[in-house]
């Protein structure tokens, strides 16, 4: 019985022409360019399409924030994907014109290998970097090969184009940034006396950063540690300082019963001699204000009674404006020839006691430092959770000045049998509630309330004796040193509230200060400084408990939250958009050289009209296409491949008519 399949009867094959495996006239009709290309066009085309929606995608979400897609999706990873598929788009033509181009490369006499080399580099890079080194600038397909090459950066190049930065925005929470601000300081109770007093007591701690560093006023609520707030503007007490050195009035005081001329009871040590600097009249009454000491390091600090001042008398606005006016007199020492000798060096390395022994001299200076009601203007910025505020301006212009200045405050001075004063005179109660006001800006944030500024007579006079109570002050060198325990000790004999001791000692017997006057100075204005914005910054609690008055508050300001957002770079989709462009060149480059070829077959035989048309990346278009003579040299059936690319590599071909033939053959015809 006969196989069906095997045994059937075949078709004889059509007649052979010489010097082709199939012979026979080719007379199939040529396709129209756009049907043979048309799916690569298709594909290029929706690369451009998938471009588009990613720049579209990726500018809707720049410089926002980052988007909350389901199922987890990100725009990393929506880039990588829409990314692949267009390579993926615009590389399968690519390939296909590669595989196309070896019909033209073949038009001159080329090594057999070149069909194996553009096969390769149609297939990936590696490939495409053996062609690009055989091929280099001889033929368009090296654009499609770098192409190839290159391809493999596009999607962790493209990656780069988007980064997530962090940026602060304004919180939704409308009371996470809030600062307090006085309008007028009024119906005073024992909160004003404690805010006072508790600013007072936090002055001398730290010394070193007190009395060093000028601080920041506090009292700023933010939510989120980073707050900005527009210009605040406060009623707030400042401090201003006057040299009055020149109305000193030094004295040796030979017989202690003078002290009774000065109407006071100090206490003498027996044998060094005691001196007084003292300010003449500095008290309604004549009395002067006076530093008696036998010692050569002294200071006296106390205030000046009702309007009273040495240096600011003639300034109006700070006089009816004044609150308190303190007087600092004190001894600065003098080292020998302070020319010849390294008196830094020298007190550096000496104890305290050799510095007293090398003190020859002294001399004495005096500085008023006077508290005054003004309106404030700052700047308050909180960052990482520490506020910074910064002092503009500040403004003492009362709107209702008296003929007489305002306060009309009586203290006895600290030298003086009676140290305190008198807060229930009958001819100031009555006062009591009368209100000084001040000229001031109004707050950008239109408070109700924070239009004007101002303070009764009652709260200025519990500030001023608050301050009076508690900084008067009077501090000597022992000087017969009899509460010295070890050689290198001194004791400084001080009169005052024993919580402001490290405060004085830190100033009035540190070794640089000794030497330093300037720096002195500095240090005491600072802690002056320092002092007024701590009382303005307890004026302004708005907690209940601790308010001081009815007229604090709040002034809102902006909240900053951080959040990552979108930032996109758009320098890194170029490479993209680049090899788009290459791509395209290469496919247009691919399809007007196969035309030409259709015109040269055409102008050289009419009746062929179907030449390497669509064989793209046919494996069956080169397998047929080789003559028998080309097949003959390349040395027929299939060796070892090494045998092989080294016979390819020496044999070289052409592409004439439809066939491949030998180079020599064709020199033999020509």
């Amino acid at each position: 019985m006969l196989n069906p399949i095997i045994d059937r009867p075949h078709p004889p094959p059509p007649p052979l022409r010489s010097g082709s495996i199939i012979s026979g006239p080719s007379s199939h009709p040529a396709r129209p360019v756009w049907r043979i290309w048309g799916f690569e066009v298709i594909s290029i085309s929706l690369s451009y399409f998938i471009f588009t929606a990613i720049v579209v995608v990726l500018a809707n979400h720049d410089q926002k924030q980052l988007p909350n897609w389901p199922l987890k999706i990100t725009l990393n990873s929506f880039l990588a994907f829409l990314t692949t598929l267009a390579k993926a788009a615009f590389m399968w033509p690519v390939s296909n014109a590669i595989s196309q181009a070896q019909w033209s490369w073949f038009l001159q006499d080329r090594p057999l290998y070149d069909f194996h080399l553009i096969d390769q580099a149609s297939r990936g890079s590696w490939g495409s970097l053996a062609l690009l080194w055989r091929v280099r600038h001889k033929h368009f397909v090296t654009l499609a090969a770098f192409l190839s090459i290159i391809c493999v950066l596009t999607s962790p190049l493209t990656q780069l184009a988007i980064d997530y930065p962090s940026r602060y925005v304004p919180s939704p929470d409308p009371d996470g940034a809030q600062i307090s601000a006085i309008g007028v300081l009024k119906k005073p109770d024992e909160s004003l006396v404690v805010a006072t007093t508790n600013t007072l007591n936090q002055l001398p701690w730290p010394v070193q950063r007190f009395d060093y560093e000028l601080a920041s006023p506090t009292g700023a609520v933010c939510s989120t540690g980073n707050c900005t707030f527009d210009e605040i503007h406060s009623l707030g007490i400042c401090v201003d300082f006057a040299d009055v050195s020149s109305k000193l009035k030094i004295q040796p005081i030979d017989d202690p019963a003078e002290l009774a001329n000065l109407g006071s009871t100090w206490y003498v040590h027996e044998g060094p001699r005691m001196w007084n600097g003292s300010l003449p009249n500095a008290y309604p009454d004549g009395r002067s204000l006076d530093l008696l000491h036998q010692g050569k390091l002294a200071f006296v600090l106390d205030i000046l009674t009702g309007n009273e001042s040495i240096a600011f008398r003639d300034d109006k606005n700070l006089m009816h404006t004044k609150i308190a006016s303190l007087v600092l007199i004190r001894t600065v020492p003098v080292f020998g020839n302070q020319v010849e000798t390294n008196w830094e060096q020298v007190i550096k390395e000496s104890t305290f006691a050799q510095i007293l022994d090398a003190i020859t001299e002294v001399r004495y200076e005096a500085t008023e430092i006077l508290f005054h009601l003004c309106v404030q203007s700052y700047h308050t910025s909180v960052n990482r959770g520490k506020q910074n505020t910064t002092m503009i301006n500040s403004t003492a212009t009362p709107t209702n000045p008296r003929p007489d200045f305002f306060m009309d405050f009586t203290c006895n001075g600290l030298a003086h049998d009676d140290i305190l004063c008198d807060p229930y005179r009958p001819e100031v109660i009555t006062r009591y509630n009368e209100t000084i006001y001040l000229d001031g800006p109004v707050n950008a944030s239109a408070v109700p309330g924070l239009e004007r500024y101002g303070a009764t007579y009652e709260s200025m006079e519990i500030i001023a004796r608050e301050l009076k109570t508690t900084m008067m002050s009077f501090g000597q060198e022992d000087p017969q040193r009899s509460f010295v325990e070890r050689p290198d000790d001194v004791y400084l004999d001080l009169f005052l509230d024993a919580s402001s001791r490290p405060l004085w000692t830190s100033i009035f017997l540190d070794h640089e200060n000794l030497i330093d006057p300037v720096r002195t100075i500095h240090r005491i204005k600072t802690i002056f400084r320092n002092l007024a914005i701590g009382l303005s910054s307890g004026l302004r609690e708005n907690r209940p408990r601790y308010r001081v008055t009815d007229d604090v508050y709040n002034i809102t300001g902006t909240a900053w939250v951080e959040e990552s957002y979108v930032s996109i770079s758009w320098g890194w989709l170029t490479f993209l958009a680049v090899e788009l462009v290459m791509a395209t060149v290469f496919l247009v480059l691919t399809i007007i050289a196969q035309i030409k070829m259709r015109a040269r077959s055409a102008a050289k035989d009419k009746n062929y009209t179907s030449v390497v048309e669509d064989y793209k990346d046919s494996y069956l278009a080169p397998l047929l296409a080789l003559s028998q003579e080309a097949r003959s040299a390349a040395g027929g059936g299939l060796r070892p491949m090494s045998v092989m690319k080294e016979t390819a590599k020496r044999v070289y071909v052409r592409l004439e008519g439809d066939e491949v033939v030998p180079a020599s053959r064709m020199e033999q015809i020509a």
